[in-house]
């Protein structure tokens, strides 16, 4: 089963995405700030297979954790989640697996993590 880290500061949304992400046969881990994150990350053995990463988080933006999870953990898919679109273009493309916008729903997300991760 892959492991997947949620990271999301709105508990409604991330409940539902890692509810989502359970029925899709994911181990999932859900946090709401960045240096939370960070330190799970630091302390682990294996890091996940794929982090969902919304932008805007309180103790570190999602591009700082972005910058931080690539620098360490390069092989750690990140799959950004985000209400913000017109940030899209703002990302190293290598960096990220997809930028999905929330008001589009989960299902575009899920879809493209099995197709990366599965």
């Amino acid at each position: 089963m892959k492991k997947i880290l949620v990271v999301e500061d709105n508990e409604d949304i991330a409940e539902t995405l890692a509810l989502r992400l359970r029925i899709a046969s994911y181990e999932v881990a859900v946090y709401h700030d960045g240096y939370d994150v960070l330190t799970v990350l630091h302390e682990t053995e294996h890091p996940p297979d794929g982090i969902v990463l919304d932008l805007m988080l309180p103790g570190r933006s999602g591009y700082e954790l972005l910058s931080s999870i690539k620098g360490k953990w390069p092989e750690v898919r990140v799959f950004i989640f985000s209400s913000h679109q017109e940030l899209e273009k703002t990302f190293p493309r290598t960096w990220i697996e997809g930028f999905f916008i929330k008001t589009d729903g989960i299902e575009k997300l899920i879809e493209a993590m099995d197709r990366v991760l599965k």
